[in-house]
C-alpha cells in the first residue's frame, strides 16, 4: 500500500497532487491484469480520506531492490544481476509496447516477488507516479527532467 499526503483541499498544489495521483492510478489500472501480472505491481484499489491518498497494490514480501541490497551482507552475483536486469528490461518492453514510459527506474521502484534462497529471482516494476502515455503526455520539451 502506498500513502501520499495531499495538501489541504483549498491549498495551492492540491489539484496538481490529485492529478499526479490520478495519472498513477490510471497507469496502474491500465497495466493490471493477466498480461501484466508477471511484470508490473498489480493495482487493487484506491481511497482518499481527508488529505491522505491510499493506493492499494499487491503485497511483495521482499520489498524493493534498494532495501534488499542495503539489508544483505552479500553482493549479487553476475548471473543474478543479469537475471534481474533481463526481467526489468522485459517489464519496460511490455510497458513500451502498451504505449507507456515509466521515467523513474531505480532500485526503490524495482520490487521483489521472489528471491534466493526461497526460489529464483522474480522482480516487478512499480511506482507509476510520473509514468506517461507516449507521445501525447510525455513530451514537455527537449530537456525536461523528471524523476529522482
Amino acid at each position: 500500500m502506498g500513502v501520499t499526503q495531499l495538501p489541504a483541499k483549498k491549498a495551492k498544489g492540491y489539484q496538481k497532487a490529485v492529478a499526479v495521483l490520478e495519472r498513477e492510478v490510471a497507469v496502474m489500472k491500465q497495466s493490471s491484469g493477466p498480461r501484466y501480472e508477471a511484470y508490473l505491481t498489480q493495482f487493487l484499489g484506491q481511497s482518499i480520506q481527508r488529505n491522505l491518498a491510499f493506493v492499494f497494490m499487491e503485497y511483495l514480501p521482499f520489498g524493493d531492490m534498494a532495501q534488499y541490497v542495503e539489508g544483505n551482507a552479500r553482493f549479487l552475483s553476475e548471473d543474478e544481476a543479469m537475471t534481474i536486469t533481463r526481467q526489468v528490461l522485459s517489464c519496460l518492453q511490455l510497458m513500451h509496447d502498451s504505449g507507456y514510459v515509466h521515467r523513474d527506474i531505480k532500485p526503490t521502484n524495482i520490487f521483489i516477488k521472489r528471491c534466493p534462497p526461497t526460489g529464483e529471482w522474480w522482480v516487478k516494476i512499480g511506482d507509476f507516479g510520473i509514468a506517461c502515455h507516449y507521445p501525447d503526455r510525455c513530451l514537455r520539451g527537449p530537456m525536461s527532467l523528471v524523476g529522482t
